[in-house]
C-alpha cells in the first residue's frame, strides 16, 4: 500500500477547496439579487411589449368590423368573441374598444379602456391605451402609435409610448415591422424602471388568415435601460425570440443581459412549449425561472 505524503495530501485538499469554492461563486452569480431583479424586469417587458403588439394586431385583423361597422363601437357578435376570447391577450369581455373616425378614414384613433381594473387571470389592467393608425395595418408603410392614459398593469403605472411601422415584405417574403418602444413601469411597492429598445417583428405564420390565434411572430433587436435599483443594463437577441399568439409566453429564442462589471445572463425561452418557465444561464450554471406579466 503506497503511502500518500503530506505535500499530495496538501494538493488533495486544495482542489477539493478550490472546486467548492468554484461552484459556491457560480452559485451566488447566478443567485444574485440585484442581477435578478435585472433579469425578471427585463422578462417582465419583453412580455408587455409583445402582448401590446399581438394585441394591436389582433384587433387590427378584424378589418370589417374595426374599420368597416357603422357606428364607433367595436361589434362583438359571439363569432369575433369567441375568437378573441380564446387567447388570453386579446380577450375583450372586460374592456371597451372605440373606433374613430369609422369607415375607410385614416388616421384613425382607437382606444381601448379597461377601466377601473380588467382582470385577464395573469395580469389586471386598468386605464386606457390610445392607439392612433395612420392606416391599416397589413399595408406596407403604415405607422400604429400607442400611448398611455391612466393605465396599469398590475397596479404598476406604465407611461411612454410605442411605435410601429410595417416595413412590407423582408427578402424572404415575411412582412416585418420595427418597433420603438420608449416605457417606463413604476412599480406599486416603489422604484420605476425605464426601457428603451428597436426591434423587428417578422410575421412568420398566420398572415394570409384573418385568425389571430394562428399567428406567429419572430422577434430580434436590441434596448436598452435602467431597472428598479437605478443599474444601466443592454440586452441582445441571441436567437430570435418566438412569440405565438396562442401562448400567452414567448415559446422559444435566447436573449442576453447584460450589465457593466457583471457576468452576461442567458435566457433561454425553450424550443416551443407552450408554458410559463425560461432557463437562465450565468458563468455555465443554470436554473428554472417563472415567467410573469
Amino acid at each position: 500500500m503506497k503511502k500518500i505524503t503530506f505535500p499530495i495530501l496538501s494538493f488533495l485538499l486544495l482542489a477539493v477547496v478550490m472546486i467548492v469554492s468554484c461552484k459556491k461563486s457560480d452559485n451566488a452569480l447566478i443567485n444574485n439579487e440585484s442581477d435578478n431583479v435585472t433579469l425578471m424586469e427585463n422578462v417582465q417587458v419583453e412580455e408587455m411589449v409583445t402582448d401590446n403588439f399581438t394585441e394591436i394586431i389582433g384587433i387590427s385583423l378584424l378589418d370589417l368590423f374595426l374599420f368597416e361597422a357603422p357606428g364607433n363601437q367595436l361589434i362583438n357578435n359571439a363569432e369575433t368573441s369567441e375568437i378573441l376570447n380564446a387567447g388570453n391577450n386579446l380577450s375583450i369581455a372586460c374592456k371597451n374598444v372605440t373606433v374613430n373616425p369609422t369607415g375607410n378614414v385614416f388616421p384613425k384613433t382607437v382606444t381601448i379602456d379597461f377601466g377601473q381594473g380588467c382582470d385577464e387571470g395573469n395580469r389586471v389592467r386598468k386605464g386606457k391605451m390610445i392607439v392612433v393608425y395612420s392606416g391599416k395595418m397589413k399595408e406596407a408603410g403604415s405607422t400604429v402609435t400607442t400611448t398611455y392614459e391612466n393605465f396599469y398593469i398590475n397596479d404598476d403605472k406604465i407611461e411612454g409610448s410605442k411605435t410601429i411601422v410595417n416595413n412590407g415584405p423582408n427578402a424572404n417574403g415575411k412582412v416585418s415591422f420595427t418597433v420603438t418602444v420608449n416605457h417606463t413601469r413604476t412599480f406599486a411597492k416603489g422604484g420605476s424602471n425605464k426601457h428603451n429598445s428597436v426591434k423587428t417583428f417578422t410575421w412568420m405564420e398566420g398572415f394570409a388568415t384573418n385568425i389571430p390565434l394562428d399567428d406567429v411572430f419572430a422577434i430580434t433587436g436590441a434596448e436598452s435601460g435602467s431597472d428598479s435599483n437605478g443599474k444601466t443594463f443592454s440586452t441582445t437577441t441571441l436567437k430570435p425570440l418566438i412569440k405565438k399568439v396562442a401562448c400567452p409566453f414567448m415559446v422559444a429564442g435566447r436573449l442576453q443581459v447584460n450589465k457593466s462589471g457583471r457576468p452576461s445572463q442567458v435566457i433561454d425561452f425553450g424550443e416551443g412549449e407552450c408554458d410559463a418557465k425560461a432557463v437562465v444561464t450565468v458563468n455555465g450554471v443554470s436554473k428554472e425561472i417563472s415567467l410573469k406579466k
